[in-house]
């Protein structure tokens, strides 16, 4: 009895790990040929966009202006 409960549990572990996996590598080739699909055809409308180069210059500046600060602060310049 004790057995065959053992056998059964390790049967079901196998069957979903091996379904997991199996699931797993098949979302990743559909994530990868969406995502391909994606970059080739939405993504140069999306960086044409002038809201969106106004944005990435936006949050550029503030980036380096924080970087800036950070690297101030470590030399240990006040201002």
């Amino acid at each position: 009895m004790l057995e065959q409960i053992a056998i059964n549990l390790a049967t079901m572990v196998l069957g979903v790990t091996v379904g997991t996996y199996l699931g797993a590598k098949i979302m990743k080739h559909e994530l990868t040929r969406e995502l391909s699909r994606y970059i080739m055809n939405e993504l140069p409308h999306v960086l044409a966009d002038e809201k969106f180069k106004a944005k990435a210059r936006e949050m550029a500046r503030s980036a380096i202006r924080e970087l800036w600060n950070i690297i101030m602060e470590e030399l240990g310049v006040e201002g």
